[in-house]
C-alpha cells in the first residue's frame, strides 16, 4: 500500500473541514446563543466595555516592550527554537 505526498494534505485537511462544519453549525453569537443566561450575557458585555475603556488608543513604542520579562522570554525561546525549525 503506497500513498503519495498528497495524502498528507488530505489526512490533515479533512479533519479540519469536518471541525469547521461542526463549528459553523454550533457557533452562535453570545446574544443569540440559546444557553447563555442573561447574567452571563451581562458579564460578557461588561467585559467588552471594560476592554474598550482600557484601550487608550495611544501607540506603544517597540523599545518599551523590552522592559517586560515576557518579551525577553519570547525572544529567548524563539531564538533557541527557530534555528532548529
Amino acid at each position: 500500500m503506497s500513498f503519495g505526498w498528497q495524502s498528507a494534505f488530505l489526512l490533515t485537511g479533512i479533519p479540519g473541514f469536518i471541525w469547521f462544519a461542526f463549528w459553523y453549525v454550533m457557533y452562535h453569537a453570545p446574544q443569540q446563543h440559546p444557553r447563555v443566561t442573561p447574567q452571563e450575557l451581562s458579564v460578557i458585555c461588561h467585559d467588552k466595555e471594560t476592554d474598550q475603556e482600557q484601550d487608550s488608543g495611544h501607540a506603544v513604542g517597540w523599545f518599551s516592550l523590552f522592559k517586560h520579562r515576557a518579551t525577553w522570554s519570547i525572544l529567548v525561546g524563539k531564538g533557541m527554537t527557530d534555528p532548529i525549525w
